[in-house]
């Protein structure tokens, strides 16, 4: 897949969610439509959004594709800047040296069962886990809040990966409440 595909998907994706949005909070009626020099009368407005939708949906699918086909981005960025703080923190509590030659490494114990410390030394060509240190919930927390911090205002991944989603998943709550907030 080439890096252009999946620039289209997103240009496509964020200018038909801004038009949407955009059409709904200006309320915007349409009444007829210029094509090749002919005005178009639109009988029924109805037909233009739901059209508009379609394509809309078809838009964020194709970006959806595009970005899963992609390689991993975002969250390989914010576990890789975990994983240096965990690094300092082995350090720091002298588990590690300070060239860490990778025989520490930050392991997940399972969903909710926390993260620890691994010195594993090589015997025999063979893996063995010598050191095994629990790290405390709130520091691995505060390791990956400042790591969405970095991520999403110092790189570009939250932006041209992640943002096109949130502004598409906007795009409907938005519809919703103009419609809500419109009625009496």
């Amino acid at each position: 897949m080439e890096e252009g595909d999946i620039l289209r998907q997103r240009r496509n994706l964020v200018a038909m969610s801004c038009l949407l949005i955009i059409f709904d909070l200006a309320k915007v009626e349409v009444a007829k439509v210029g094509v090749l020099g002919t005005d178009l009368i639109i009988g029924d407005v109805r037909v233009l959004a739901i059209s508009m939708w379609v394509v809309w949906a078809y838009f964020l699918l194709r970006y959806y594709q595009f970005w899963r086909a992609d390689s991993p981005h975002l969250s390989r960025a914010i576990f890789d800047l975990v994983e240096t703080y965990g690094r300092r923190h082995a350090i720091n509590i002298g588990m590690a040296k300070d060239d860490l030659s990778g025989s520490v490494s930050l392991v997940r114990k399972g969903w909710l069962g926390g993260w620890r410390f691994e010195e594993t030394q090589y015997v025999r060509n063979a893996p063995v886990v010598t050191d095994q240190r629990d790290v405390s919930w709130p520091v691995v927390l505060s390791w990956r809040l400042k790591s969405w911090w970095h991520v999403v205002v110092h790189t570009p991944h939250f932006t041209e990966h992640a943002l096109p989603l949130v502004l598409a998943a906007a795009t409907p709550v938005v519809a919703v409440l103009t419609k809500i907030c419109a009625q009496p």
